[in-house]
């Protein structure tokens, strides 16, 4: 991706996993960040269990 893109990831402890909030700016390119954070989490041997559509 090329380019800046703003957004705000927070990360809450749950057991047994965590669950990540991503938010973007308002930005015309706030559909790539989804994708791109997935990419990243799967890259790094990490799964997703469960992905909310909000």
């Amino acid at each position: 991706m090329e380019g800046f893109l703003a957004y705000e990831v927070r990360a809450e402890d749950m057991e047994p996993g965590c669950l990540l909030r991503i938010r973007g700016e308002g930005s015309n390119r706030d559909r790539f960040i989804r994708p791109q954070v997935r990419h990243y989490i799967t890259a790094a041997g990490l799964t997703i269990a469960v992905e909310s559509e909000d």
